[in-house]
């Protein structure tokens, strides 16, 4: 643009009013980019560039003379406003950028309490689940070790009606292995289900007396039955 001014003649001034115009292109762009600093060494590196012109050429005007100036002075005055404002609205859109990765981070923070929290709500379902599936089995487990303890007491009191030779005293002794099986397999799933060792004794031992009594209680009847009919007791 100076190549220009110095390049025209004076007396088309049109064109040096355009000239003059153009140097607020590379003073705006360098405020944007560059900030007042920027701005500045444009708009002072014009000036030097371009005083020398106006002094050469316009100094025996007297109103161009101060009209150059002026847009000289302008140049500057335009390049710290504009740099200026490039520097807050800059500062401004870092201070949001930090802001929205903050946020961000939260965010991420968040989703993974929230996942963990999810996780653990779910685990404790599960957990719940098996624990009343486990009191339900070792319910379950107590009500059949009842009957089984009635089968052998009543199998045990049938062999005294046997000798040994009889197939049927065989057969009792294999009801009664069985039972102990069965008895066997009930016990080793309660050890597992078992949570509270002080109250599974409690149980265990209060299943081994409803046994000793459900056995007494068959040998009870069996004994009257054999005085009703006259028959020895055992």
């Amino acid at each position: 643009i100076t190549v220009l001014h110095y390049s025209t003649s004076v007396t088309k001034s049109y064109f040096h009013e355009i000239y003059k115009a153009l140097y607020f292109i590379p003073v705006i762009l360098a405020a944007f980019y560059f900030g007042i600093k920027g701005g500045l060494v444009t708009s002072i590196s014009i000036s030097c560039l371009y005083l020398p012109y106006v002094f050469l050429y316009w100094r025996g005007n007297p109103d161009y003379f101060t009209n150059r100036l002026l847009e000289v002075i302008l140049y500057n005055v335009l390049a710290y406003i504009v740099g200026r404002l490039a520097e807050g609205e800059r500062s401004e859109r870092k201070k949001y950028e930090r802001v929205a990765k903050e946020l961000q981070q939260s965010y991420d923070k968040l989703k993974r309490q929230s996942d963990t929290l999810a996780e653990v709500e779910e685990q404790l379902r599960h957990s719940d689940r098996l624990s009343v599936m486990g009191e339900l089995a070792a319910s379950l487990a107590h009500e059949v070790r009842n009957p089984l303890g009635s089968i052998k007491g009543a199998a045990e009191i049938l062999q005294g009606d046997y000798s040994k030779e009889s197939p049927n005293y065989e057969f009792l002794q294999i009801l009664g292995k069985e039972v102990n099986r069965l008895n066997e397999v009930i016990e080793n799933f309660l050890s597992l289900a078992r949570q509270k060792p002080s109250q599974s004794k409690g149980t265990l031992l209060q299943e081994a007396v409803d046994s000793v009594v459900q056995i007494v209680s068959a040998k009870a009847r069996k004994e009257k039955v054999a005085l009703d009919c006259h028959l020895p007791p055992e």
